[in-house]
């Protein structure tokens, strides 16, 4: 599979106008190709000579077997070997014939993140964990007083990998009453997208589970899930 779709990926966005006509009209051989030059507006170019009518089969071979879906998205994932995922992207937004789902789809397969979101009462440390993480002094700390109040997320890559710690402000700072806690909660939610883990921070000095700690977990699973403590560190 991956020699014909890493040919489809050579020829760039006019390899991907190919594959998504033969995929939408069934069209095979020149006229596939001539449908293609149309939605580009373009000359042949790089869609001309007969290797290209010989990739036209071996396209409608495995669309057959395999679909556009997981096509269109290994073509971008080779691309994004050697292009840009940030220009990558703005062109997945303008291709012709392909639902909004399945351009979402190919972005977040081609843009890799892993999201991380540190979760836990107040004045435990969760901006201290991230500095310590990320081995430089980036979040505001405060012996004596809760300094998050906001979702604060920090950027950076390993080997390649873009991570993204988010820093949330501490539950439980307050009486249950005033509210606090699921005004910090939406705010959580509205800017948490994605998440691959969710880290509980607690002080290593404590013996035992506080009630304050009890109430906070009981907070992020009515909020995240009962699911989102299976990825929880």
């Amino acid at each position: 599979m991956d020699e014909v779709i890493r040919k489809i990926a050579a020829l760039g966005l006019p390899g991907v106008i190919l594959l998504i006509v033969m995929a939408t009209t069934g069209l095979t051989g020149g006229a596939a190709i001539v449908s293609a030059l149309a939605l580009l507006g373009g000359p042949a170019g790089m869609l001309g000579g007969i290797g290209v009518l010989g990739l036209t089969v071996a396209i409608a071979d495995y669309l057959t077997k395999l679909g556009i879906e997981l096509m269109l998205i290994r073509t971008y994932e080779i691309r994004s070997e050697k292009e840009s995922v940030e220009n990558l992207c703005q062109e997945i937004d303008k291709l012709p014939h392909v639902s909004n789902e399945l351009k979402e789809k190919v972005k977040r397969t081609i843009d890799k993140k892993i999201v991380f979101v540190l979760a836990g009462r107040t004045g435990v440390g969760k901006s201290s964990t991230v500095n310590k993480l990320l081995g430089r002094e980036v979040a505001k700390v405060g012996k004596f007083e809760a300094t998050t109040m906001s979702v604060e997320p920090y950027e950076h890559k390993i080997n390649g990998i873009k991570i993204t710690i988010v820093d949330t402000p501490g539950l439980c700072d307050d009486l249950e009453e005033t509210g606090n806690d699921q005004q910090y909660l939406d705010l959580m939610k509205s800017k948490v997208n994605q998440m691959v883990s969710m880290w509980f921070v607690s002080r290593l000095d404590e013996t035992r589970v506080s009630s304050d700690e009890k109430r906070g977990i009981k907070l992020l699973s009515k909020a995240f899930g009962c699911d989102s403590f299976k990825n929880m560190v």
